[in-house]
């Protein structure tokens, strides 16, 4: 389980994926992609902000990494997988219900030392709707978790996913 993690970077997706012969369940819960990056402090080669070091005038890196390629990569390489949960904290009305499936929330920008939801994380978040649900539902489905009443509600609230048989699920 991975939990208040952000993704932003292919080592992020290797390092799961390299556990592919032998994970079996797999729950990210608050674990938002990163899209854009925007700092005044230097980065490092992995673009991670060294604390302390200035680079002058604040710089804005934009990252190409979507849900789609995420999720397709856990499709083709964490072949054991058979439990997955992508579940995300409701931000509205300080409420303290999760969510799973594929919501607004998924993308965030690093600004200044705040993971936050911007205009362009949003932009984001519109133009991969259709791809990042195509992709979440072959998921469940390479998982076993897929039922077709899942598509009764909003597609961005493709959620309830996953738990679902859990107790029918065997090793």
């Amino acid at each position: 389980m991975l939990h208040n993690t952000t993704l932003a970077r292919a080592t992020h997706l290797t390092w799961i994926v390299g556990h592919g012969s032998t994970l079996r369940t797999l729950h990210l819960t608050n674990c938002p992609v990163i899209v854009e990056i925007y700092t005044n402090m230097e980065l490092d080669k992995d673009w991670f902000p060294i604390y302390g070091r200035s680079a002058g005038e604040a710089i804005l890196y934009r990252i190409i990494i979507s849900w789609a390629i995420i999720l397709t990569a856990f499709i083709s390489n964490l072949t054991h997988l058979r439990n997955v949960q992508i579940s995300f904290l409701r931000t509205e009305a300080n409420s303290e219900e999760f969510t799973q499936g594929m919501i607004a929330g998924r993308y965030k920008v690093y600004e200044r030392g705040q993971i936050v939801t911007n205009a362009y994380s949003k932009t984001v978040y519109e133009d991969s709707l259709a791809k990042d649900t195509e992709a979440y539902i072959m998921l469940l489905k390479h998982t076993g978790q897929w039922r077709s009443e899942f598509l009764d509600g909003p597609v961005d609230k493709i959620g309830k996913i996953g738990n679902e048989g859990q107790d029918d699920m065997r090793d």
